[in-house]
């Protein structure tokens, strides 16, 4: 997706240009490639729909105070966000409440009602990458235990197969693992990753980030590290 700086002549573009798609949201105006969607059904993208789903209806259930104190806290300029282009733009409340709640699932921790007052942690460090192993354990990070502190461990990770750096393959998704603070471990097991990306082969480039996380699903920036699978 890319972000659009329109000029004078032209202050907005919206719908299906070829395998174009031009569109706004609270960030601003964007365009991006058209790609029918793919439909997955693994165990972990299945539950993360379903926690996905269930947001709309807790955020109804949150007293007026709870909600009005969402939007504030999404206002407050600590969460101001930058885009591509330079701009600062602003989440709402409700995506704020989304957002936190949906990292909290990925650790297995409840979610939560009231808006956040905890810092955003500093970021983690993270070495020495394992994506070479099937099955259900052997790929891993190392962590580095002293930079968790008091917070949960979130890891995320995508591949490609080396055309773009930093380019995901769009056919699969990131993969996505949280420990909570009592079990994190190093090295910390990614789980059997070739049942969500199929079979890993030699050439493909990995690409690790790991982030420390609140009790409130707040993540710090993050940390990345690289590998190539043989």
């Amino acid at each position: 997706m890319a972000k659009i700086l329109y000029s004078g002549l032209i202050n907005g573009i919206r719908g299906r240009v070829a395998g174009s798609i031009f569109s706004a949201n609270g960030a601003g105006p964007h365009v991006r490639r058209f790609n029918p969607p793919i439909i997955r059904k693994t165990t972990a993208q299945v539950d993360r729909r379903r926690t996905f789903s269930t947001m709309g209806g807790l955020w109804q259930g949150l007293t007026n105070t709870q909600r009005s104190d969402w939007n504030d806290y999404a206002g407050m300029p600590a969460q101001a966000l930058i885009d591509s282009l330079g701009n600062t733009y602003y989440l709402n409340g409700y995506q704020w409440f989304v957002s936190c709640n949906c990292n909290l699932s990925l650790v297995g921790r409840t979610p939560i009602s009231d808006a956040p007052v905890i810092a955003i942690p500093t970021a983690i460090i993270i070495s020495n990458p394992v994506i070479t192993a099937p099955g259900s354990s052997g790929n891993s990070i190392d962590v580095d235990l002293g930079s968790i502190g008091s917070n949960d461990l979130l890891v995320s990770g995508m591949w490609t197969r080396g055309e773009s750096n930093h380019s995901a393959n769009i056919k699969n998704f990131k993969v996505l693992t949280g420990v909570q603070n009592g079990d994190i471990v190093s090295p910390t097991d990614l789980g059997d990753l070739q049942a969500i990306f199929g079979s890993i082969t030699a050439g493909t480039q990995w690409f690790i980030f790991a982030y420390a996380q609140t009790v409130e699903g707040r993540s710090s920036m993050a940390y990345e590290t690289i590998t190539v699978a043989v």
